[in-house]
């Protein structure tokens, strides 16, 4: 089964073609001399970028960004969401003749990264990069959150969507993504995952809506560059470009999709 979860100048959520649940495990392995066997399960994370909803800029497009940016994410310094975000940072920063700075703000399910993006200024000048995975299972999993990913952010574009793979020894019995969740279920605590899903999103608050389409018209000239392209391919991560209102409607295709499946394998407890 083939699932995707995409990467967005904001966020990051399972992708919008995929089945909810079941389907049989594809791509059966067989590594020789020893090594184990494995079931694999196609799956993908997606980037996005965003910015904080609320608050007072008075300021020119043209005049945007006259200081340094701060790029906010969840991923820890090195790990893949830090990468990707630093490579994305870098072409802005020389679009804009600015430094971006990158923030890295892991732990707690990126919940971290999201509390610090949501209490930044709302002035254009601190971007938060999520993976979509923050708007599907973070709601879920913190219900208590002083913010509402809807509500207090503004999207500015989506980024790129990388392949992720679910893998299990033969020995398990597991021969489908339905059969794992069931498992996982009736065993909770036995499973052990190894992988990172997910980056946050930047964000912008209060933000005008002038920063906003600059932001997202630069994010995508910087995302049509032969090397920014080449440098996130090499990481099997490939760019998907969106505009604000086209993000925002992804997001909320993928809400729609997928937070019945969340709230259906217990995602919150």
């Amino acid at each position: 089964m083939r699932r995707r979860e995409f990467i967005t100048l904001l966020g990051g959520a399972a992708s919008h073609g995929a089945r909810a649940a079941g389907g049989d495990a594809g791509d059966h392995t067989d590594h020789r001399k020893g090594a184990m066997k494995t079931r694999r399960s196609s799956l993908s994370i997606g980037w996005l970028l965003v910015v904080c909803a609320f608050g007072g800029f008075a300021a020119q497009a043209q005049d945007y960004p006259t200081r340094s940016v701060k790029l906010i994410t969840q991923g820890a310094a090195a790990s893949g969401p830090d990468v990707i975000a630093r490579i994305v940072a870098e072409h802005l920063g020389r679009l804009w003749g600015q430094q971006v700075i990158i923030l890295n703000h892991p732990g707690a399910g990126g919940s971290v990264a999201a509390r610090q993006a949501a209490s930044a200024a709302a002035d254009g000048y601190t971007l938060y990069m999520p993976a979509t995975s923050a708007f599907i299972v973070m709601p879920q999993m913190f219900p208590n959150l002083p913010f509402d990913l809807n509500r207090d952010f503004v999207r500015i574009g989506f980024i790129a969507e990388q392949p992720m793979v679910i893998a299990v020894a033969p020995s398990l019995g597991v021969n489908s993504l339905r059969d794992l969740i069931a498992l996982a279920k009736k065993r909770p605590g036995h499973l052990d995952d190894r992988g990172e899903l997910g980056t946050p999103p930047p964000h912008s608050g209060g933000t005008p809506d002038w920063i906003v389409r600059k932001v997202g018209h630069d994010l995508q000239t910087v995302l049509d560059y032969p090397e920014l392209r080449q440098k996130l391919a090499d990481l099997a991560t490939f760019t998907r470009p969106m505009s604000p209102a086209e993000t925002t409607e992804f997001i909320l295709r993928e809400q729609e999709l997928w937070h019945p499946v969340v709230k259906q394998i217990g995602a919150s407890q």
